[in-house]
């Protein structure tokens, strides 16, 4: 991965400057080599006050610059820009790239990856996001100036501002398992948003401009497709994508499990005659590895089985590399992501050993946003604002009851409630905005970033000519969610007989849950096999006891900690007790540790 960092410093001459930048993207090269064994190296460009920096990684991408320098002008790509992947960028083609970026950005709305640009003449800097998807990059302001990047922690200190945990944005983390509405776990440090572009000169405020609308963005020539249409046109499309991403990837890995989206991607690289293989992590007897197997023997490409759930004492065994977990991704991910990564746990690095570059399923969920709601699609042509608020404002009992976490939402709300009058749409496209833009993007692209240290995944399902397509097919089409299962079909016909995850009727963060539980379950089956002659009643109070050892742990090893602001110790020992497996918990945990770690 790239890391670029930009920081508009103030209050300090250009050479403390400089000095202050590379002793902090020092400290996070030394932090990513004691979590994954490998050794990052920066690169730095000045301009004045302002600097650009850079961590970067060997991702095993093929043709690919992230750093290009020409001294009174170059670009920095933070992520990879496919339109230019495998392409020869002399002078000329750099200036025409800056040309762009500051005459013309609404160009980029053909441009596909996961990418953010900054670009420099002797005038100006420009922070450009990507149109369809960008990494997850940050901003803040504080004495020493204005800085941006992809954590929070180094931008704070880059600003000369004091890290300070933001407890409301963790009260909607704990309800929704990710960070909803541009919220960050610090104060002071927000989101940037795709479609922006912040200019930053040498002695002026940076100037913040979103270069095209979300009207425009979801504006094309559009083409009446009936259903085969839409999915010979998603099938073709698909496979573009894939084999440019193929082409340029050393070791390909199809990440395979039972449900639809990961199918399409495997079918559409079988389609481009490239070698890869495929993985899926869990149990041999869990459904997904079980019907991954399946696909990957029908299309004739090797499959891989791995990273089964850490049993719970090696969680407690680990308990500083869940620190670091929690210090390198901020929270942004929840430490119950770390069960498969055993290697990681057990601090055996490199981790991981051999550089792969994965083909993530992950989606904007514009194609199927309708089937969660879990309304009929009657219904939903109907539905009112207030009723789509109230259908998606979680709560739980066991939390204290927080008005400034709701202000919070309703702000979110408020957000797409605009959207929808600026599209004119009907209201039940509220839920696709809120799905693409919360689920899809911010969560999608946090995923993504905080495993791009270790690894490089292409999401080809992100797409905006995909996105479209979807959008402008019929409600009830969208609450069938058969898109991505007969674009499947219609790459590889002979997936047609083979049956789908049943999991697929919960919500993509339940279905997550749901599989990690099961892995868990499995591996301590085994764990308790030792425990002959006791009654099953038993061997589960023996399998609570060892989770409950790590809540223990987690909450309980000392006096104070912040997850005392969001629930009681009563309803905290009560949860463990009745569900210890439960999300809530992992939540808990996770934003335990991070506040450990930073403050």
């Amino acid at each position: 991965m790239f890391f670029t960092y930009l920081w508009q410093s103030s209050g300090l001459d250009h050479k403390d400057a400089r000095e202050r930048f590379v002793s902090i993207l020092l400290k996070q090269c030394r932090l990513y080599k004691e979590a994954f064994g490998y050794e990052p190296s920066i690169k730095i460009k000045q301009i004045a006050n302002i600097l650009i920096g850079q961590i970067q990684y060997e991702t095993g991408i093929v043709g690919w610059e992230p750093w290009l320098d020409k001294g009174e002008t170059g670009i920095i790509w933070g992520g990879v820009c496919e339109n230019y992947l495998g392409e020869k960028m002399d002078t000329e083609e750099i200036d025409k790239i800056i040309k762009l970026l500051e005459t013309s950005p609404k160009d980029l709305l053909s441009w596909n990856g996961m990418f953010s640009v900054i670009s420099w003449d002797e005038n100006k800097v420009l922070l450009t996001t990507a149109a369809t998807e960008c990494p997850t990059l940050w901003h803040t302001e504080g004495p020493f100036g204005w800085a941006s990047g992809p954590r929070g922690a180094p931008i704070l200190e880059m600003a000369g501002t004091k890290a300070m945990p933001n407890k409301d944005a963790m009260g909607l983390y704990l309800l929704y398992g990710y960070f909803i509405g541009g919220h960050s776990p610090f104060q002071n440090v927000h989101r940037i948003q795709d479609r922006q572009q912040i200019i930053i000169e040498k002695n002026a405020n940076p100037i913040f401009q979103t270069y095209v609308s979300i009207k425009d963005f979801l504006t094309t020539d559009k083409v009446d497709r009936n259903w085969s249409e839409v999915v010979a046109f998603g099938a073709e499309h698909l496979v573009q994508r894939v084999d440019k991403q193929m082409r340029h990837s050393l070791n390909p890995v199809v990440l395979l499990t039972g449900g639809r989206d990961s199918r399409a991607i495997a079918a559409a690289a079988k389609n481009t005659g490239k070698d890869f293989i495929t993985a899926t992590s869990g149990s041999k007897d869990s459904q997904d590895v079980f019907i991954a197997a399946k696909v990957a023997n029908k299309l004739d490409v090797l499959h891989r089985q791995g990273g089964e759930a850490a049993a719970p004492a090696l969680l407690i065994d680990s308990m500083d590399r869940l620190k670091l977990w929690t210090q390198i991704n901020e929270g942004l991910l929840p430490i119950i992501f770390t069960l498969h990564m055993n290697d990681f746990l057990l601090s055996n690095l490199p981790f991981p050993a051999v550089r792969e570059q994965y083909f993530h399923g992950h989606e904007p969920n514009i194609g199927r946003c309708l089937y969660y709601p879990g309304v009929a699609a009657e219904e939903l042509k109907t539905i009112s604002l207030h009723e789509a608020h109230k259908f998606m404002t979680y709560k739980n009992r066991f939390l204290k009851h927080d008005l400034h976490v709701n202000d919070l939402l309703q702000n979110m709300f408020s957000k797409y409630d605009s959207m929808i009058s600026e599209t004119q749409d009907e209201v039940f496209t509220w839920f696709e905005f809120v799905y693409w833009r919360e689920r899809g993007l911010s969560w999608g692209m946090d995923l993504q970033s905080v495993y791009s240290p270790n690894r490089w995944a292409w999401t080809p399902l992100f797409d905006r000519e995909l996105l479209i397509a979807c959008r402008n097919l019929t409600v009830e089409q969208k609450r069938a969610g058969n898109f991505l299962v007969d674009v499947a079909k219609a790459l590889q016909p002979s997936l047609a007989d083979i049956q789908w995850t049943s999991a697929y009727a919960l919500s993509a963060e339940a279905k997550f849950s749901d599989r990690v539980r099961q892995r868990v379950t499995n591996e301590l089956k085994h764990y308790l096999n030792k425990f002959r002659g006791t009654s099953t009643s038993d061997r589960a109070n023996i399998a609570n006891q060892d989770l409950s050892k790590f809540w223990e742990q987690v909450f309980f090893s000392k006096a104070e900690g912040i997850w005392r602001d969001f629930i009681t110790e009563k309803n905290l020992k009560l949860v463990i007790h009745i569900s210890p497996y439960n999300d809530l918990l992992w939540r808990l945990a996770t934003i335990e540790l991070f506040a450990e770690t930073h403050f």
